[in-house]
């Protein structure tokens, strides 16, 4: 097999294909910053349950994977509500 595998690429993909565009010609500066979103968007998840944020996550792309199952609880509200704000300051669900 040739390509890597993540649970995050399901509803963040264009942000990887961002990072591989730039790395593809040269533009290190653009690969380096697409890149600090990516970890700034995984210790976002890390805050939380991260089952239960990329589950919830993958709805706010239109996707409903489901609750998650016992004994993880979903996140909050006020979890969902903060994990959102999260994510589009980051900029990790832009296309």
């Amino acid at each position: 097999a040739r390509g890597p595998l993540g649970s995050t690429y399901n509803f963040a993909a264009p942000l990887y294909r961002r990072i591989l565009r730039a790395v593809e010609t040269d533009d290190w500066q653009t690969a380096r910053a697409e890149q600090a979103r990516v970890v700034a968007m995984v210790r976002a998840f890390q805050k939380f349950n991260t089952l239960a944020a990329l589950k919830f996550t993958m709805s706010l792309v239109g996707i409903d994977c489901g609750p998650v199952r016992a004994p993880v609880k979903n996140l909050s509200s006020s979890d969902q509500a903060s994990l959102r704000s999260e994510l589009e300051r980051i900029g990790a669900l832009t296309t």
